[in-house]
């Protein structure tokens, strides 16, 4: 179940994806809050 989920989180970043690496940022901080519980704070240190 869990790589279900993470397939479609990662499937969704690649499909917005496409103008660059700066358009990932967003979804990667929204999935790492989501799922793992990092906050986009702990990500910037």
């Amino acid at each position: 179940m869990i790589l279900i989920r993470l397939f479609l989180e990662f499937f969704k970043v690649g499909l917005f994806a496409v103008g660059g690496g700066a358009a990932t940022i967003p979804f990667l901080y929204n999935i790492s809050d989501k799922h793992i519980g990092l906050h986009i704070l702990i990500l910037q240190t």
